[in-house]
C-alpha cells in the first residue's frame, strides 16, 4: 500500500498536544478472527498530536485479545499505534482509553459487533471530501486528494473515501489529477477510492448533487444552470455512465433541493441522498442539529418530506469538507464570511453494509440501500424486518421491525422510530424505556406497529447523550 507523510504545511497550526483518543477497526467480525484496532491522538484542530509522548491506560475491555493494559506513545509513533486482535466470544465488545495524568477526555471503542455467518461487513467512509483542486475559495484549507486519502486511511480508518470537487471549477488537468490520485490509493480489500465530482447544479427542483462513478474512469460535466444543466440532466448522465446521483443539503435555502417540485430519479441512479453533512441535517426543519447558514423553511426541501411523498430514497453522511478531512473534524472558516467559525458541527459519514471491501460491493450496498448516516462517530445500527435489511422493500402480514443500536459514547438519550415521515415510537427520556441495556448503551427491540393498513416506510434515529445521531435507510412494508 502507498505510504504517504503530509508536509508542515498542511499540518501547520497554533494547537499542540492531544484533546480526543480516536479508535478505529471493524465494526463487524466473526469469532476468532483477526483484526487490526488503531489509536490515534488528535489535537483540537483535528490533525495528528504528533508531539505526543506519555502512557495511557485501558480500561473496560471486555474480551478483546491483543490489547496490552497500558498504551506509550514515543515521537516515533506519530501518535498511532496498530494492534492486532480477535475477539471469541459473540455480543458487542468496546473498551476505553484514559491518559494516565487526565490531560485530556478519555477515548471510547466504537461497538465492535462478533457474529457468525452474518452475510455483510460494516464499512465507514466519506464520499463528500474536497481537496485543492476545486478551487473553492477557502484560503490555506483545501489539500490534494493524496492528502484526504492519507487522513480517511491512516488517521480517520476509514474504509472508503471519495473526492467530490466542484465541477465548475475543474479544468481537464485537475480531472486527470484526481484519476490519477483515485487510482493510486486504491487497494481492493484494503481501501477503496471513489472516483466523483460536484455537478453543482443550482435549480431549485434538484439542487446539488455529487456523481459517483464504480472505476477509475469516467468524466466531469458541470450542470449549473447556465451551462445548460436541468435535473433530468443529471440523471441521464448518471444512466448513461453507470454512476450514482447523490444529493445532498437539500435543506439549505441556497442549492437546496425542493423535493415538492423535485421527482426521484429512480434506484438505479438515485438510491440514496446524503441527510447530514457539516451543514447540518436535512431530515427535518426542526433538528437538533439545524442547517446552518439558510434553513430552508420550507417542509418540501426535507428527507421526511420525500420519504412521504414517494421517494425511495435511503441515506447516507459525508462532511463537505473543505480542508480535504475526510469526516470533517477539522473546523472551516469561510474568510468571505466574516472569518467566523461557520460550521460548528463535525461531518458526517457513511455505513455500508457489504458483502466485500471493493467498489463494485460497495455500489451494490448502496443500490440497495443496505446504508445509513453518522454526523461523525461510527454508532451501530441495524434493522430488518423478518430477515429483510435496512433498505428492502417487502410484503408482510404484520410490520415488526428488529432495531439494534450502539453508541460510541454512552448513554444513549433517544431511539425515534419514524413512520412516513412521522414519528411512530420514542424510547428514551420522557418516553418507554424498553429495549435499553443497564448502561444504556446498546438498544435492542422487536418493535410492532400496531397500526399497519397500508405500505408504509420505516426508519431510525438514534441520538447519544453529546448530540452525535445516526440515521438508518428505511425499510418499505406493504401488506400481504
Amino acid at each position: 500500500m502507498i505510504q504517504y507523510v503530509p508536509s508542515s504545511a498542511d499540518l501547520a497550526t497554533v494547537y499542540h498536544g492531544p484533546t480526543r483518543v480516536w479508535i478505529s477497526g471493524p465494526s463487524i467480525v466473526a469469532p476468532g478472527e483477526k483484526f487490526n484496532l488503531r489509536i490515534s491522538l488528535l489535537r483540537l484542530d483535528g490533525y495528528l498530536a504528533t508531539d505526543f509522548e506519555g502512557e495511557l491506560l485501558l480500561e473496560g475491555n471486555t474480551g478483546i485479545e491483543g490489547l496490552p493494559e497500558k498504551v506509550g506513545f514515543s515521537k516515533e509513533d506519530q501518535c498511532t499505534l496498530v494492534f492486532s486482535c480477535s475477539i471469541s466470544e459473540e455480543g458487542i465488545h468496546r473498551f476505553k482509553i484514559v491518559p494516565a495524568k487526565g490531560s485530556f477526555p478519555a477515548g471510547e471503542c466504537h461497538p465492535i459487533w462478533v457474529r457468525s455467518e452474518f452475510p455483510y461487513r460494516l464499512f465507514w467512509g466519506d464520499l463528500h471530501v474536497h481537496s485543492v483542486l476545486g478551487k473553492c475559495g477557502v484560503p490555506h484549507c483545501p489539500k490534494h486528494p493524496d492528502y484526504g486519502y492519507w487522513y480517511a486511511r491512516d488517521v480517520a480508518g476509514h474504509d472508503f473515501c471519495g473526492m467530490a470537487d466542484h465541477a465548475s471549477k475543474l479544468n481537464p488537468e485537475d480531472w486527470e489529477e484526481l484519476k490519477v490520485s483515485a487510482a493510486r490509493w486504491h487497494v481492493p480489500g484494503k481501501f477503496v477510492t471513489i472516483l466523483g465530482f460536484e455537478g453543482d447544479y443550482n435549480g431549485e427542483d434538484g439542487g446539488h448533487f455529487n456523481l459517483y462513478f464504480s472505476s477509475d474512469q469516467g468524466e466531469y460535466k458541470n450542470f449549473k444552470l447556465e451551462a445548460g444543466g436541468n435535473l433530468d440532466a443529471i440523471f441521464e448522465f448518471a444512466r448513461e455512465h453507470q454512476a450514482l446521483a447523490i444529493c445532498h443539503h437539500s435543506g439549505r435555502t441556497v442549492c437546496g433541493r425542493d423535493f415538492a417540485q423535485s421527482h426521484f430519479g429512480g434506484q438505479d441512479v438515485e438510491p440514496v441522498m446524503e441527510v447530514y453533512s457539516q451543514w447540518g441535517s436535512s431530515e427535518e426543519y426542526a433538528s437538533s442539529r439545524p442547517i446552518i447558514e439558510g434553513r430552508h423553511p420550507g417542509a418540501g426541501h426535507y428527507y421526511r418530506y420525500a420519504l412521504s411523498h414517494g421517494f425511495r430514497l435511503g441515506v447516507v453522511g459525508g462532511s463537505d469538507n473543505h480542508c480535504t478531512v475526510p469526516g470533517g473534524p477539522v473546523p472551516m472558516i469561510y474568510p468571505q464570511w466574516g472569518g467566523k467559525l461557520l460550521f460548528p458541527y463535525p461531518g458526517g459519514v457513511g455505513a455500508l453494509y457489504a458483502k466485500g471491501l471493493t467498489r463494485q460491493d460497495l455500489f451494490e450496498a448502496l443500490r440497495a440501500r443496505r446504508c445509513y448516516a453518522t454526523s461523525f462517530e461510527k454508532i451501530l445500527v441495524w434493522i430488518e424486518s423478518e430477515g429483510n435489511p435496512m433498505g428492502s422493500e417487502m410484503e408482510a402480514t404484520s410490520a415488526d421491525i428488529d432495531i439494534l443500536v450502539s453508541c460510541t459514547h454512552g448513554p444513549l438519550v433517544e431511539v425515534v422510530v419514524i413512520k412516513d415521515g412521522q414519528v411512530a415510537a420514542r424510547f428514551g427520556d420522557h418516553a418507554e424505556d424498553r429495549g435499553f441495556d443497564a448502561q444504556r448503551k446498546t438498544f435492542h427491540l422487536l418493535w410492532h406497529d400496531s397500526d399497519f393498513s397500508k405500505e408504509s416506510s420505516y426508519y431510525v434515529r438514534a441520538t447519544q447523550f453529546d448530540g452525535d445521531m445516526a440515521w438508518s435507510s428505511p425499510i418499505w412494508i406493504r401488506p400481504k
